[in-house]
């Protein structure tokens, strides 16, 4: 029997403990918004109780239940323990299991279900949670309200054990097009490494092509390029896999040769799957700048931890690779989608070498978009970096010096643009997106875009599932804490048995946060920029990154926002 049943929001961490939780009853989107809300039960049953629960209505909807990860170290002050955030996306129970032929990872890699599709164990002993995803590809849906029947069926003998109804309120206003950069850096060492395929042999292309679609279906609009390896996590005098998608090749007059064959196909499949941008991987390499990036001409590396960054051979090479590049991205049409790196977070004692390796390609990148994460305002306001992302901390110092006094509306920022970060901090009350992360303060990422003015956030990981400085594989699943004993920063989805992705409560939530953004765009074309700052802050107080509020605020907020939308009245 059912003894608890609640449909709750989706801003809410359910724990597998025995607590209850808010209960919610409806919910509002605008046309084309994605929306999820969550259900937790338990039953009587000292062991468990097999169910299946059916949820029905005249929308799309995906149904996934919420698998719990152990975690031992954890961000701030969270106790440790068991965390929601893989999604199955079918409802039955799934078992841990090895992958087989020879994968070197140890059991608990992988999810693995059994036949049954649609079983649930539910006991006493701890709450089983399910993500309820309505709408997932945001499909312009007709306004009005739309009834959600979920029933819970007792797998012994069919009867049912509880039924309810979500009711989901559809609003005429759909969001604007989703023109933010959004990028997770997408690793396809780890990729390879994680399946034991050949790096883009015919089933790593089948592989990146299910990983990138779910990328981009939750919100993912911009792709790390590996024209070159990136520079990333890499120690000095080492190399991680060459994941280098163009061949190049030297002629014996010393000029190059480049081919694009493998980088054409990469980005073909990305766009299919609804990638938007595209942000070439570093040509120098990380932390200063000193030297270039492993580069592999034919078979043999060429370039990287011995190369002068600012000497001649390599200035010469990059400017040969740099307008044959141009011309490739002319030719496939993303030459306006581009954004270009120099080196990930320079710091200030490395700044001189940081300007010799941008005097390399300064005046061939004169025009196009050239970002690179960092600290310190010096940068941009010395003209050092045309585009800054800044470590979050740094947003409202950021902003001043983007924007002024004043921060524009979006439609008017034009050309001038800059993002945010964050990495495995900042902790605290600080956002950040870690397992242990309250929903609510993962979320709050589309306000912090909002307020400070930004265009673009960058994470560095989407499916990093490497030691620190790239030592040695972990599983996410059983080992969350992997990299640098942290909880999650490096990843945000997790691998399937079959080459496909588990997607995460996180990555849903980060796909809410730009849901918010664009809501707040179109709050703002039709009452302009400060009627909607003053909107927000009446329900949800300071608009700030160091902001607290109640877990269901952002929810409430948002109910409040879409209605405001769609009748132009606010004092509710």
């Amino acid at each position: 029997m059912i003894t608890y049943f609640a449909t709750i929001s989706s801003a809410v961490t359910i724990r597998p403990d025995s607590a209850t939780y808010p209960e919610r009853e409806r919910g509002t989107a605008l046309a084309n918004e994605p929306f999820a809300f969550q259900i937790a039960m338990r039953s009587d049953d000292a062991r468990f109780c097999p169910v299946s629960v059916q949820v029905t209505g005249a929308i799309p909807m995906r149904a996934y239940r919420e698998e719990y990860i152990p975690v031992t170290q954890t961000m701030a002050d969270t106790p440790g323990g068991l965390f929601p955030d893989p999604l199955s996306a079918r409802e039955a129970a799934p078992v841990i299991d090895e992958i087989p032929n020879g994968n070197p990872w140890t059991a608990g890699l992988f999810y693995r279900e059994r036949d049954t599709k649609t079983t649930l164990n539910v006991s006493r002993a701890y709450t089983t949670a399910l993500w309820i995803d309505c709408n997932p590809r945001g499909e312009e849906l007709p306004a009005g309200e739309y009834p959600l029947t979920i029933r819970v069926l007792s797998l012994d003998d069919g009867t049912e054990l509880y039924r309810a109804v979500f009711h989901l309120t559809v609003y005429d206003a759909p969001l604007p097009a989703h023109t933010a950069y959004y990028t997770n850096w997408f690793h396809c060492d780890c990729l390879a490494d994680t399946y034991t395929v050949v790096v883009y042999s015919e089933r790593f292309w089948e592989i990146f092509a299910q990983w990138v679609k779910n990328a981009a279906e939750n919100g993912m609009t911009t792709l790390l390029l590996p024209a070159f390896t990136p520079a990333f996590d890499t120690p000095v005098g080492t190399e991680r896999m060459n994941v280098q998608l163009c061949g190049i090749a030297e002629h014996a007059d010393g000029t190059w040769a480049f081919d694009f064959t493998r980088l054409r196909r990469y980005i073909d499949i990305a766009r299919d799957c609804g990638i938007r941008y595209f942000e070439h991987a570093p040509l120098f390499s990380q932390w200063g700048a000193a030297h270039a990036p492993n580069i592999y001409v034919g078979d043999t590396l060429r370039f990287g931890w011995d190369t002068d960054a600012g000497g001649a051979e390599y200035g010469d090479f990059l400017r040969a690779y740099l307008c044959a590049f141009f011309r490739f991205a002319d030719e496939c049409g993303i030459r306006d989608k581009m954004v270009y790196h120099i080196s990930d977070e320079p710091t200030e004692p490395q700044l001189p070498a940081y300007r010799r390796a941008l005097s390399q390609v300064r005046e061939l990148l004169r025009g196009e978009v050239v970002i690179d994460a960092l600290d310190k305002v010096a940068f941009y306001r010395d003209g050092i970096v045309q585009t800054p992302v800044c470590e979050i901390r740094m947003a409202e110092a950021f902003a001043g010096a983007v924007w002024g006094e004043e921060i524009p509306p979006h439609s008017a920022m034009g050309d001038r643009q800059y993002w945010l970060y964050y990495t495995g901090g900042p902790n605290g009350n600080l956002p950040n997106r870690g397992l242990t992360q309250p929903y609510w303060k993962i979320r709050e990422l589309g306000l912090m875009l909002y307020r400070y003015g930004a265009n673009g956030f960058l994470h560095w990981g989407y499916n990093f599932y490497y030691d620190r400085l790239s030592q040695g594989l972990f599983s996410p699943i059983t080992d969350p804490c992997g990299y640098k004993q942290m909880p999650g920063p490096s990843y945000l989805v997790y691998p399937a048995m079959d080459g496909g992705v588990m997607p995460s409560i996180r990555e849903k939530e980060m796909r809410a946060a730009f849901c918010d953004l664009r809501a707040l765009w179109l709050a703002e074309e039709r009452f302009g920029r400060n009627a909607v700052m003053a909107f927000t802050e009446k329900r949800l107080g300071t608009v700030d990154v160091r902001m607290e509020m109640a877990a269901e605020a952002l929810w409430n907020w948002r109910d409040a926002l879409n209605e405001w939308i769609a009748t132009g009245e606010n004092e509710q």
